[in-house]
């Protein structure tokens, strides 16, 4: 049974579907952990599962987590400490406004909404055509895998262009290098004709 949630949009007041959960990291916005909800759990009330799905997946526990201001409520969830951004007062410090700031590590919790439009839009996650609550899953897991895929090819081809790159260079110190060691050879060969007895 498709779940109908309330959203602040006037061109879409209401949505159809599965909440879902996703953790990436700060900063390579690597996906760790994606759950599906097939009921429409309070924000809070989601972070037990995808903590744990992240510990699964990275094989050690997340240690702070930051979120958004729906996931009010506990400071630590299952030895995870969770981050609110807090708005500065009027009587704060310039110190105190730094110190807050700091603590969301730099605005990283914005990073996870570009993330969550690309797996709608370019990764399928907008319609799901799978059956049953067991599809939604599989769909959002390849999903995030699909993302994934995606940073590790984007790596891949830029190391494939610094090689290219530096390969000229690389050719020419290994062509001077071997020129060196061709002529250093000879002189030695030299020296070993010269210094024979048949030669004097």
């Amino acid at each position: 049974m498709p779940t109908r949630g309330t959203r602040g949009k006037d061109h879409k007041p209401y949505e159809y579907g599965n909440k879902v959960s996703i953790a990436a990291t700060a900063k390579t916005n690597i996906v760790v952990g994606v759950v599906s909800h097939p009921h429409n759990l309070h924000d809070s009330k989601t972070l037990p599962e995808v903590l744990a799905h992240c510990q699964n997946s990275r094989g050690k526990a997340v240690k702070t987590g930051v979120c958004y201001r729906g996931y009010r409520g506990p400071k630590t969830v299952d030895g995870t400490q969770i981050i609110l951004p807090a708005p500065p007062l009027k009587r704060d410090n310039r110190y105190q406004r730094d110190k807050k700031r700091k603590r969301c590590q730099r605005r990283a919790r914005a990073a996870i909404e570009p993330i969550i439009g690309h797996l709608k839009s370019d990764f399928r996650l907008a319609r799901n055509f799978l059956k049953s609550p067991v599809g939604d899953c599989i769909n959002l897991l390849m999903a995030a895998v699909a993302w994934n895929f995606r940073l590790w090819m984007r790596l891949f081809f830029a190391l494939i262009l610094t090689i290219k790159t530096i390969k000229p260079s690389l050719l020419r110190l290994w062509g001077q290098e071997n020129a060196i060691h061709r002529n250093e050879f000879r002189l030695r060969a030299c020296a070993r004709l010269r210094s024979r007895p048949w030669n004097r």
